[in-house]
């Protein structure tokens, strides 16, 4: 009988221990996310963590709902929540490459509120949930040490895209990169323009008149005594001089 109610204590206490270490366990080994993506538009850094990083556990404390769920108006920030804030976009990865969950974290008054919206997974629920970060100031300056606040200016932020119209979606923003990569690529590809022969100018290349002008001089020397000696007619015979004689010895 001892023997039998040792055995099931046993089991028990291994049972607890499961159960501690199920509970404890990152979400990732529960059917969960195994990475996380963070990217900040406004001053486009990227940040990234692995499942088993301490900060990705630290982050997804700091981002977790409340139990509670929000009921009026006060529990939901209003349009202006992205105006005067830094913007980072978070993403669930289950395998590194399906989402698993889109979440938009709003920093406002130097990191004092932080706004949390988080998509839905029901595709009739286009709103989604809002909530309060529980501890903004350790979430703000997590994400400070991450490069994802951006930096404090009185000036706005001149976004990459035209302002004029809708927001570019990431599609149109890829095909207008894309474009210009293009044209960079056909304007690199084009022949070099040739440059026109420039004309010859008086002082350009005179020194290449001159064996032309010594031919001219000789040739012209050459005929003019040709023509004198034509005018002058053959000239008198040569006196005959004297004559040898054979004579027969």
């Amino acid at each position: 009988m001892r023997h039998r109610l040792r055995s099931l204590r046993r089991l028990a206490l291994l049972l607890l221990v499961l159960g501690l270490a199920w509970a404890t366990a990152p979400a990732a080994y529960a059917g969960g996310p195994t990475s996380v993506l963070l990217a900040c538009p406004v001053n486009g850094k990227t940040a990234a963590r692995y499942a088993s990083d301490l900060e990705y556990r630290y982050l997804l404390e700091l981002l977790e709902p409340p139990s509670r769920k929000a009921t009026g108006p006060a529990d939901r920030p209003g349009l202006e929540v992205g105006m005067d804030a830094d913007e980072i976009n978070v993403t669930w990865l289950v395998n590194d490459s399906v989402p698993w969950r889109l979440q938009q974290v709003y920093v406002r008054e130097a990191g004092r509120t932080v706004w949390i919206h988080t998509a839905s997974d029901d595709p009739a629920d286009t709103e989604g949930s809002w909530h309060k970060a529980a501890d903004p100031v350790r979430l703000a300056g997590l994400l400070k040490r991450w490069g994802l606040r951006a930096p404090a200016t009185d000036e706005a932020v001149v976004p990459s895209w035209p302002t004029h119209g809708p927001p570019q979606s990431w599609y149109d923003r890829h095909a207008e990169l894309d474009l210009e990569a293009r044209r960079a690529a056909i304007a690199a590809e084009a022949p070099a323009p040739v440059a026109a022969p420039r004309p010859v100018g008086a002082a350009d290349g005179w020194w290449w008149s001159i064996p032309g002008l010594a031919a001219g001089a000789v040739g012209a020397v050459l005929f003019l005594r040709w023509r004198a000696a034509r005018e002058a007619g053959p000239g008198e015979p040569d006196p005959p001089g004297p004559r040898g004689q054979l004579i027969d010895l």
